[in-house]
């Protein structure tokens, strides 16, 4: 891979407090579980980023009196880009925007409420940016949960919506009318409710953190909601101008990696 001071990945984080928890997450898990669900998906997307050493991290974090800095995220504490008073989409766009000011070339956004993106997702990614080829991957409902782009195609991370559904479908469209390719990854689970925490937890093996075991108590007693929103796979997405290539990398393995496709936008060529 190119020299890592030519890529940059990108994390939006709120401070671990109650007042800044997504109204989503409350009203799936209650305001405590969800600020300690919330602050452990934060953490390990930390992790993650800080084992990727191809990639200069950008951090966009809105301090607070209570959390002026992010030893909360990591003793070392990283530093972050103020984005005081910034909503979520602002925070990610600033983040983005400043991957290009300081010399990088190819810059890939993480939602942390996805935990199962691996080093090899982001080398992917990585590997496909391009001025002409944008790479995004989503939930099965159409959740983004990792966008790429070149200082070209910035443009898609305008309004970057962390829970709508179908997003993935607005972001294809941004990327077309900046005459874009993009580049699709598998589906990765993104959490949301009781049914995707306990697919993460279960997946990792999470009775061996203290933090997870006291979810996994207190979700016992939750009614495990399944979700009736998959997306809808409709024959317009099938007409779509973005041809499916399957990508020639090496399939990657079980759940943590799975089939990577190319979508191409045909009004380009």
């Amino acid at each position: 891979m190119s020299n890592n001071r030519e890529n940059a990945l990108i994390l939006v984080l709120h401070a671990p407090e109650t007042e800044f928890i997504f109204p989503q997450l409350k009203d799936a898990f209650g305001a405590e579980r969800a600020l300690h669900i919330n602050k452990d998906l934060y953490i390990q997307a930390w992790r993650l980023a800080e084992s990727f050493k191809s990639a200069i991290k950008i951090i966009a974090y809105s301090k607070t009196m209570k959390h002026p800095d992010l030893t909360w995220l990591s003793a070392e504490d990283p530093g972050f880009l103020e984005c005081h008073g910034k909503d979520y989409s602002e925070m990610a766009y600033m983040a983005s925007n400043l991957a290009f000011t300081t010399g990088c070339k190819r810059a890939v956004f993480i939602n942390h409420l996805c935990p199962f993106i691996t080093e090899q997702h982001l080398e992917f990614a990585f590997s496909k940016i391009s001025e002409k080829n944008c790479v995004l991957g989503s939930s099965p409902e159409g959740r983004v949960y990792l966008a790429g782009f070149s200082r070209e195609n910035l443009k898609i991370m305008e309004g970057f919506s962390l829970w709508q559904e179908n997003y993935l479908q607005e972001m294809l469209e941004k990327a077309k009318r900046n005459k874009a390719s993009v580049t699709g990854m598998e589906d990765l689970t993104v959490v949301k409710d009781e049914l995707t925490l306990k697919n993460w937890l279960e997946a990792r093996g999470s009775q061996s953190s203290s933090i997870f075991s006291e979810i996994l108590k207190n979700a016992g007693h939750s009614e495990i909601r399944e979700g009736n929103h998959k997306r809808k796979r409709r024959e317009k997405h099938e007409k779509e101008t973005f041809a499916i290539e399957t990508p020639r990398e090496e399939e990657p393995k079980a759940a943590e990696n799975g089939q990577n496709s190319e979508v191409n936008d045909k009004e380009g060529q």
